[in-house]
């Protein structure tokens, strides 16, 4: 079963000095469930984006599926992006990020062969959202959020994007409303998690945080994971591992959005120590990407190898 709903909203661009920032709160891509990879209250990234929100639920709501939102809009640069986000809204005005979903409209049409955007004329486009199993209590409401921006999930557009989104029966939010069943009531409750037995000793446990912090209009999101320190198997094996990512960006120029991240690893038995650091950054113009890459090896103290290398790659449409 799907139902439709149409937003009702009135609908203003966004300012491009507070849309810049949509989406440093929205986790990691795929999160594992760590501290630093869940989305966090969505609230401030509601509050940077274009929302429709619906009244309260009389009764609990199930979707299941795979969400589509249907637009019709215009924009006013030929390179744009647009991220959708569907977010259940508790009575105390929480946002949770239930699933999202985001295009690059030169992709409307065709993978393979991106087009360029007129500036100004009106198109329809159909965003899928992530396959989700949600339930919506009673009390709560569904909230669709539009932006053009979802930093750092996606690069930033050359141009900061203004779009216009038409109202009526051309823009509508698609939900894969599953009804109630009678054997729901029958379905057993999910046991405690089973895992495989293993052969592993803490000598560090892991650490991880996630940050963001402005500075002089420029915001700073930092996630460092430091994997522990183990010994893993009966042969002694012992590895020691790392991350520490840094996305920044002006809050006014996209075409400052910078990466910085960083890898170590250390594998090491008794009387024998190996470790390797990858380092990387990437940042872009209007025209192309800039990439500049180090990797460095060691064989117990002894450099064993160390290089760099610098690329650039024409920005297509991206």
């Amino acid at each position: 079963m799907e139902v439709t709903t149409n937003p009702t909203n009135a609908v203003s661009g966004s300012d491009s000095s507070v849309c810049q920032r949509h989406g440093l709160l929205a986790g990691h891509w795929w999160g594992d469930g760590g501290p630093t990879t869940l989305p966090a209250d969505q609230r401030t990234e509601d509050d940077q984006a274009v929302t429709f929100t619906a009244e309260p639920a009389d009764r609990p709501e199930e979707v299941c599926g795979v969400p589509v939102v249907d637009l019709r809009l215009g924009v006013d640069q030929p390179d744009a992006l647009l991220a959708v986000r569907l977010c259940d809204v508790a009575p105390d005005g929480s946002s949770l990020l239930v699933t999202r979903g985001q295009l690059n409209l030169t992709h409307r049409h065709d993978h393979e062969h991106p087009e360029p955007l007129v500036p100004g004329k009106e198109f329809d486009v159909s965003i899928r959202m992530d396959a989700v199993a949600h339930v919506l209590p009673a009390g709560h409401r569904w909230r669709l959020s539009v932006a053009t921006t979802n930093w750092p999930l996606a690069w930033p557009s050359p141009r900061p994007t203004k779009a216009v989104i038409r109202l009526g029966d051309s823009s509508r939010l698609r939900l894969p409303i599953r009804a109630p069943r009678p054997d729901d009531a029958d379905l057993p409750e999910f046991g405690p998690p089973v895992c495989s037995p293993t052969e592993r000793v803490t000598l560090r446990e892991p650490t991880a945080e996630r940050t963001i912090e402005t500075r002089a209009g420029t915001a700073v999101l930092r996630t460092v994971a430091d994997s522990g320190r183990h010994v893993v198997d009966s042969h002694g094996t012992v590895i020691d591992s790392g991350e520490d990512d840094r996305y920044s960006m002006d809050g006014e120029d996209p075409l400052s959005a910078t990466v910085q991240s960083i890898r170590w690893s250390e594998v090491s038995w008794p009387g024998i120590t190996t470790k390797v650091r990858a380092e990387a950054t990437m940042r872009a113009d209007e025209t192309t990407w800039h990439v500049e890459s180090r990797l460095q090896a060691w064989h117990d103290d002894d450099p064993a190898f160390d290089r760099e290398w610098t690329i650039e790659v024409p920005r297509h449409h991206v």
